[in-house]
Formats: structure tokens, C-alpha cells, sequence
């Protein structure tokens, strides 16, 4: 018992100080606005696996961006699904997106399905989001000119869920807005390397540099964080947050408590992963 509460305020100390800095941190962001539109292209790569009930409104919402059509291309990578997909991918081919499938006897997961888009990718500048998401109609141009204006080779930007409608909704978005502050003050102020795979930028060149997912492959998660900690080493200082609400990227909160419990354990599995001590400590201690 002793060993177990010594742990817990090892903790706890630097998840109070992760909190308290935030705070001071979060005072002085400012928003960021684009002001012209891009030159630059961008490829998004969207890793769907049985996600019929979703995959339809997120390409609708892709397709409605702000932006030339012809910078931009949508790639979503099949990981095996057994549902129709596919099928309702395909059904945009006529509105320009593409459609890559995993094969039968190729690794899967979601990590094989982003390498494999980025490998297919057209244009140098990769995002990653998922299926279940929404984005406002300025959300790729705001992050194409914050990467340009900061020469950033990674940016993080913010995630909120879906309007709430229960009480388990509610709780989710406190806890994930909580979250998303540490996260947005933690990149903003150099000291945290945290981000949500909703919503990320990086260069395919930077992808390539630090070997992809070689190295982070064999672990069930990190196609996110793991990956941000990797360009941070390469590039120092090429890491980056967006705080806009202009790059705001809406998703799904977990459909039950269950299913919440689940995704919260899956979260703090992941902080034996990282090397730093306070993202340890915000994972297994924080509302993540």
C-alpha cells in the first residue's frame, strides 16, 4: 500500500505542475486565421475499417472544403472491412477519391493502412483523421498557412466531440476538453509532444526521413503520438499547434460506458511507450 501511494504521488506532483502550466500557457494563445489561400497540395489519408455509418459524411465534408479541388486529393485505405465500406467509397470515384484496399495477406491495423496511403499519396503534405469526423469548411487551408507561416514539418490541431445528447456525452467532452487544453498548451509551449490522430499534418518528406512507422510498428497504437515524438527528434523545433477554430476537426465520443472504460484503459496502456515523464504521468493520471 505504501509502494502503490509513493507511485501515485510521484504522479501526481508532475501532473499538477503539467496543469498549472497549462493554465499559464493557455492565457496568452492567440487564434490563428488564415488570411490568403494556400498554394499548397495536400493528400488526406483516412484509415477506415467498418465504418459504413460514417464514412459517407466525412468524405461529404472533405468534399466541401474552402480549397482548389485540384491541390488536394482524398485517399481512404480499406483495413479489411466486412461491411459496405467499400462500396460507398467507390461511390465517389467520380468526385476524385481513391480508394486503396489492404490486402487479404498484408499486416492490417491502422498504422499499415496510413503507410500505405502515404506511399500512394500524389501530393507532399499528408493528413491523417478518421472516419467518424467532421471538419469546418476552412479547416485545410488554416492548416496548410499555419505549417508555411511557422515552417513547421508537424502540426497538431484541436479535436472536439459531436454536440452532446446524454449524460455519458457531457462527461466525455469535460474530460476530453481537458485534454485537448494540456495538449494545445503542452506542443504551443515546447515541453509536451501530445496530438490526437483526428486531426494531423506532417510532411510526406519528414514521414520518409524518420522511416515511417519502422521502429513503432509492432505496438497496437501510436500512429499519433509515437509518431510526433519520432519528427520531434529529427526535426527539433519543427513541431507545431494550431489553435483555431477555423482547424477544428469534430468526432465521435464512445457509444457506451463500456466501450468509454475501454478507450481509457487502451489511452494509459500507451504511456510505457513514451520516453517523456509528464505525457507518462498526464495518460495515467490525466482525463485521458
Amino acid at each position: 500500500m505504501t509502494i502503490l501511494f509513493i507511485i501515485f504521488v510521484a504522479l501526481l506532483l508532475p501532473y499538477r505542475f503539467i496543469i498549472r502550466r497549462a493554465n499559464r500557457q493557455l492565457m496568452f494563445l492567440q487564434q490563428y486565421n488564415a488570411s490568403r489561400v494556400s498554394s499548397d497540395k495536400a493528400s488526406i489519408i483516412i484509415a477506415a475499417r467498418n465504418e459504413e455509418a460514417n464514412i459517407g459524411q466525412c468524405l461529404e465534408s472533405l468534399l466541401d472544403q474552402d480549397f482548389p479541388q485540384d491541390q488536394m486529393e482524398i485517399i481512404v485505405v480499406d483495413d479489411q472491412s466486412v461491411d459496405q465500406t467499400a462500396a460507398i467509397v467507390r461511390s465517389y470515384a467520380n468526385r476524385g477519391v481513391r480508394l486503396i484496399s489492404l490486402g487479404k495477406y498484408e499486416a492490417f491495423g491502422k498504422k499499415a493502412a496510413i503507410a500505405k496511403g502515404i506511399a500512394a499519396a500524389a501530393h507532399p503534405i499528408i493528413f491523417t483523421t478518421d472516419a467518424d469526423c467532421h471538419f469546418a469548411p476552412r479547416w485545410l487551408n488554416t492548416m496548410l498557412l499555419f505549417r508555411e507561416d511557422m515552417d513547421a514539418v508537424f502540426v497538431a490541431a484541436p479535436v472536439q466531440f459531436r454536440k452532446e445528447k446524454t449524460l455519458l456525452d457531457r462527461f466525455q467532452s469535460l474530460d476530453f476538453m481537458a485534454l485537448q487544453g494540456i495538449t494545445a498548451a503542452g506542443v504551443s509551449g515546447k515541453y509536451l509532444n501530445m496530438c490526437n490522430g483526428a486531426n494531423l499534418l506532417y510532411t510526406k518528406e519528414a514521414f520518409l526521413a524518420v522511416n515511417g512507422f519502422e521502429g513503432i510498428d509492432h505496438i497496437a497504437s501510436g500512429d499519433d503520438m509515437l509518431m510526433m515524438e519520432k519528427i520531434d527528434k529529427a526535426f527539433p523545433g519543427g513541431v507545431a499547434y494550431c489553435f483555431s477554430k477555423d482547424a477544428m476537426v469534430v468526432t465521435e465520443p464512445a457509444a457506451s460506458w463500456s466501450a468509454f472504460i475501454q478507450q481509457r484503459i487502451r489511452w494509459s496502456s500507451k504511456a510505457k511507450n513514451y520516453t517523456s515523464f509528464l505525457i507518462k504521468a498526464t495518460l495515467l493520471l490525466g482525463p485521458s
